[in-house]
């Protein structure tokens, strides 16, 4: 396991209605995940450091998506809840340590479907990423 660096970047699919979780409850999720990365050193029998964690924020979904095409899937209030787990990443990481990005501060969803992104707003998030990760890693050889 001699990873560098995990990246937890999970919380719009946990926002579906038939999930019923508020963004405390999918900062929660996304943080376990990432203290299991953080507290991990020596797991694997042999005595490989824990790997740095990051944890991914994702970027809120506009209001439109409950009347587009995933709107049956995600309801009224994913919108609200989305706008939401920046915040609350950011205040989870924080009392964890753990280094977060909130990518709602980097790109807006985009596309068409109101969920994702464009190829543009994927390539700005993918820059804004490998800037922490650099900040996140130790220099190489």
């Amino acid at each position: 396991m001699p990873l560098a660096l995990v990246s937890v970047a999970l919380g719009t699919n946990d926002l579906r209605q038939e999930n019923h979780r508020t963004p405390v409850k999918v900062g929660m999720a996304a943080l376990r995940l990432a203290t299991v990365v953080q507290d991990s050193a020596g797991t694997t029998g042999a005595e490989y450091p824990a790997p740095a964690a990051l944890l991914l924020a994702p970027p809120p979904m506009r209001a439109a998506v409950a009347t587009g095409p995933f709107g049956q899937v995600f309801g009224p209030d994913a919108s609200a809840k989305s706008w939401a787990l920046g915040g609350v990443y950011t205040r989870l990481g924080a009392a964890a340590g753990i280094a977060v990005l909130d990518s709602g501060g980097v790109v807006r969803v985009d596309g068409v479907d109101h969920v994702h992104l464009t190829a543009g707003s994927r390539a700005a998030l993918g820059r804004a990423v490998a800037a922490v990760v650099k900040q996140l890693l130790p220099p190489g050889p």
